[in-house]
């Protein structure tokens, strides 16, 4: 056993590389216990090793260097205790938000497997629907960039932390007009009611429960709407009539597939009999 130790030697009794201790060192944070006058060489201490299994172990707990030197320079038992309550908190939000996103990816491989092996493409199902909430982008939508804007739009309202891929969150609200032709308006789908300002061009609607006929589509906005008006025709043909606003939601969207072709809609109308 010896006392000093070469840079590597040191570096490796934590299984560090020699370039983390020096990067410690240019710190101020670690720096050699001695330097050999005629060579200039810098050996580390073995006592020395306490306080670097402290910095990498401040290290695991998310602190940056600035931090950990801010600690060794005011390190008492009060202050770590403060540290380790502080840091255990943090460490519990952690905990929070893996579930939380473990529980989003569950839900997405689940969406993805139930609709890339669906047997209902282009057939009409009768579905009671219960009332649900979103965000609506109140602007029309007349291009594919209005779409894009109006997702970055919407996606700034929200609080959660989990990405909204492969999900089927977003949709299209089309209402019909005096002229007998469709408005169409980008939604988002929420859990909660979120604060909005005034001035905003993202309003919280109520989207009514009830009766809906359902199919899935596949295809461009123009098959979509294509869509929409043979089964408008169908229903009508079999004594039902259109009682409000038909939703388009995205199953499968272009963060999934980069094929337009591929991609799958839900078109949900709500209806009534004669």
């Amino acid at each position: 056993m010896k006392e000093k130790m070469t840079i590597g030697e040191f570096a490796k009794l934590k299984n560090i590389t020699a370039e983390t201790l020096r990067h410690y060192d240019r710190y101020d944070l670690l720096k050699p216990e001695y330097i050999d006058e005629k060579t200039g060489y810098r050996f580390y201490s073995i006592f020395q090793f306490e306080k670097l299994s402290t910095i990498l172990e401040l290290r695991q707990l998310g602190m940056n260097l600035s931090e950990i030197k801010d600690f060794f320079d005011n390190r008492n038992a009060e202050n770590s205790l403060k540290l380790l309550e502080e840091r255990y908190e943090k460490l519990l939000e952690e905990i929070e938000k893996l579930e939380y996103l473990k529980d989003s990816i569950s839900y997405k491989i689940s969406h993805l497997k139930t609709f890339l092996n669906s047997e209902y493409l282009n057939q009409n199902d009768f579905k009671n629907i219960p009332e649900r909430k979103a965000l609506l982008w109140k602007k029309g939508l007349n291009s594919g960039m209005e779409v894009e804007y109006g997702y970055a739009e919407l996606e700034q309202y929200l609080k959660e932390f989990a990405p909204i891929f492969a999900e089927n969150r977003y949709g299209v609200r089309r209402t019909l007009n005096e002229l007998n032709d469709w408005n169409s308006y980008l939604i988002l789908f929420v859990d909660e009611n979120l604060p909005l300002p005034d001035y905003s061009t993202v309003d919280i609607i109520k989207i009514p429960g009830g009766l809906y006929v359902t199919t899935l589509c596949q295809g461009t906005e123009n098959d979509v709407i294509q869509h929409i008006q043979n089964m408008k025709n169908e229903l009508e043909g079999k004594g039902y009539k259109i009682s409000g606003d038909i939703i388009q939601i995205v199953q499968i969207d272009l963060s999934v597939t980069g094929a337009v072709e591929s991609l799958l809609y839900e078109i949900q109308i709500p209806v009534e009999s004669f």
